[in-house]
């Protein structure tokens, strides 16, 4: 909230958390899909989700997936746990076990605006957990950091979605590979997420190399040129409080990068050494 108040100059009696009330799994120990109608009164700046054990209250990172949905098909968010913790960490924070920060007023991306929630005809936070051992449910607690709206013009309002467009495996396949980007409005991010055989961060050694080229009819721009993955990696802990997870990179950039101007936009990965089913998610973050 301090950091909120500072980075977007609110009014801290016109800030608030307000709590949704908690749910929990349906059976101990099985997956569960919980859906959260989320308020639609205020500007919401971001949303905290807490992950607890019913048997002694232990934290526990627990989030399978998280969604944000408004109007049943407008998808501003839609992560895996994994990429929620990372994105906390890209936005200066260490992950503390069990709490989970979706950003809609983000430190990196000035353009970004809280989400008017009112905006919407239904607004949906839909998670689904991990099992939580014999015996164990998840509880799981959510809340709304909002703020008031002071008669704001929201005609050219933006606001910060992160979502991956798909999840592209290849196999045993070696050399360079192919992952093409969704060319959205403004890209402030990409966060590469590596697997092997569905384990995030199996194997990551054996992606060497990226490579991400733009092309348009009259032209190619080639935006990062068969760069060390390990390079990448190194510079983003460099930057950061906590270090990233073991299969997770990611690209910056302060002003947003335009990908609306280019017809075909990819990355190129150059695995080294065969893998068993390699498998890449790119969490696109960009404004709209």
């Amino acid at each position: 909230m301090l950091e909120l108040q500072k980075d977007k100059g609110l009014e801290p009696t016109k800030t608030w958390q307000r709590p949704i009330p908690e749910q929990s799994d349906s059976v101990a120990n099985t997956a569960t899909n919980l859906t959260f109608d989320l308020p639609r009164d205020h500007f919401i700046h971001e949303i905290l989700v807490s992950f607890r054990k019913d048997t002694d209250a232990t934290l526990t990172d627990t989030m399978a997936t998280v969604q944000v949905v408004g109007n049943g098909n407008k998808y501003l968010k839609d992560l895996i746990g994994g990429m929620v913790v990372n994105i906390q960490r890209m936005e200066g924070q260490r992950h503390v076990t069990g709490i989970y920060h979706l950003f809609f007023s983000c430190p990196s991306v000035p353009e970004a605006r809280p989400l008017p929630a009112w905006v919407f005809t239904s607004l949906q936070l839909k998670i689904l957990t991990v099992a939580g051992g014999a015996g164990v449910k998840n509880v799981v607690n959510v809340t709304v950091v909002e703020s008031a709206y002071k008669g704001e013009d929201l005609s050219d309002w933006k606001v910060l979605v992160e979502k991956f467009l798909a999840y592209r495996k290849y196999g045993a396949n070696t050399g360079w590979q192919e992952y093409e980007h969704e060319r959205a409005y403004r890209i402030y991010s990409y966060l590469y997420v590596e697997d092997d055989n569905g384990t995030v961060g199996t194997n990551v050694a054996y992606l060497t190399l990226l490579k991400l080229v733009a092309r348009k009819p009259d032209g190619e721009l080639t935006i990062v040129g068969e760069v060390r993955r390990d390079s990448i990696v190194a510079e983003n802990n460099a930057r950061l409080k906590e270090n990233l997870d073991a299969g997770y990179f990611f690209l910056q950039w302060a002003n947003g990068f335009p990908s609306t101007e280019f017809s075909m936009l990819k990355s190129y990965l150059y695995i080294a050494t065969a893998m068993t089913n390699f498998g890449m998610r790119v969490v696109e973050r960009y404004t709209l």
